[in-house]
């Protein structure tokens, strides 16, 4: 009995599971742990960008879908009067909003550049002329 406590004890986290059910000491039916990981931003090669909507800027009124954005960023998170939700294409931003967006580090120039026309110019900026690049 004495050896098999010692050896009980030395085994590793991951086989306690396997050891516990074939000693019937786990009931199969019950529910499992979810695995749940943090993935630093760093680790995917990601930033997360943080846009607030001022009152006067031409992004109010423009929905997600006219944003544009490159195909892997996305707006995860709007917080607005306090209240926090995740938008869809079809959301229209309004004055004070407070945008979280996540990108990959590569577009994140390209992010910014489309966020400041849109900004600037309305819905439209790029196709009336407004094209803002990186010297400005």
């Amino acid at each position: 009995m004495l050896v098999f406590v010692v050896v009980f004890t030395s085994l590793q986290g991951p086989t306690l599971p396997w050891v516990g059910r074939k000693l019937g000491l786990v009931d199969p039916d019950a529910a499992a742990d979810v695995d749940i990981e943090v993935a630093p931003l760093d680790q995917i090669d990601a930033v997360l960008l943080q846009i607030h909507v001022p009152d006067d800027s031409r992004l109010v009124g423009v929905t997600i879908r006219e944003l544009r954005l490159p195909k892997n960023a996305i707006v995860s998170l709007i917080i607005r009067d306090e209240q926090s939700f995740v938008p869809r294409a079809s959301t229209f931003l309004s004055q004070g909003d407070e945008l979280l967006l996540v990108t990959p580090e590569k577009d994140r120039r390209q992010v910014q550049e489309r966020l400041t026309e849109i900004g600037r110019g309305g819905r439209l900026a790029r196709w009336h002329g407004l094209r803002i690049t990186s010297e400005e």
